[in-house]
């Protein structure tokens, strides 16, 4: 508390956390009636992982959205070195120096591909530094189903299609995420979808949407490591049309 008094004297401090909501990566909040906010790390194998369980290391990295003087934030820096605490104050530009950093990217599939595909290449995407929507790390229990995929939507980088003749078939839930991504693409005028191709061919897509089958697509029987590959090469590639 001391050391947020003092950085008060150098600007006003705002934290607004969600209401226990999807922050980033499998990572949540997790609100407690007496006003508190954990920080929630869903591991792929349903592991729950609270900041409470992690011991603090003494060090703090702090992104700024506004811009402070070096002076200011020499002064900010030494009042935590008194505490022992190592503080390092990062610009906004901060993030533009890594272009490399990916988004979140949306996994649209048909529950029968889950097992098979859709939980291995969200694991693969995970461990190469990827952020992953997909609906058994993304969803908290209590969750609303269609407003979080929703969410999922509209603020995915990109959509990965698993276009498999399970996906080709459902005419519920993966044709109503392809609608919403495909309006996304027409109205932002941005390249969204990543499709994957599982044991289909050119004509089977034709059939089923004539602009998707002239989107490049990634071969699953390419194998995941490839696979991974080619979607992280493309994300970090300009998305204007």
């Amino acid at each position: 508390m001391e050391d947020y008094e003092n950085c008060k004297k150098y600007g006003s401090v705002n934290v607004d956390m969600p209401d226990g909501k999807y922050l980033f990566q499998n990572i949540f909040t997790e609100n407690h009636e007496d006003g508190r906010v954990s920080i929630i790390h869903k591991m792929p194998n349903g592991q729950r992982i609270s900041n409470k369980d992690l011991p603090f290391c003494n060090k703090i990295n702090v992104y700024l959205e506004i811009e402070l003087d070096s002076n200011t934030q020499r002064k900010i820096v030494s009042s935590f070195m008194q505490r022992n605490i190592s503080l390092t104050i990062y610009s906004k530009d901060f993030l533009s120096h890594f272009p490399d950093i990916i988004k979140t990217v949306f996994i649209s599939h048909d529950s029968k591909d889950k097992t098979n595909i859709a939980k291995p290449l969200a694991d693969n995407l995970i461990e190469n530094g990827v952020s992953v929507w997909y609906d058994e790390y993304s969803l908290e229990v209590g969750d609303s189903l269609r407003e979080s995929i929703e969410a999922g939507l509209m603020e995915c980088e990109k959509c990965v299609l698993i276009i498999s003749k399970n996906f080709l078939s459902n005419k519920r839930w993966t044709k109503a995420e392809y609608t919403s991504v495909f309006t996304r693409e027409r109205v932002e005028e941005k390249r969204l979808f990543i499709p994957i191709w599982v044991d289909i061919n050119e004509k089977d897509v034709l059939e089923y949407s004539p602009l998707l089958a002239d989107t490049f697509a990634v071969m699953w029987d390419s194998g995941i490591e490839n696979v991974v590959g080619r979607i992280k090469k493309i994300i970090n590639k300009k998305s204007s049309m």
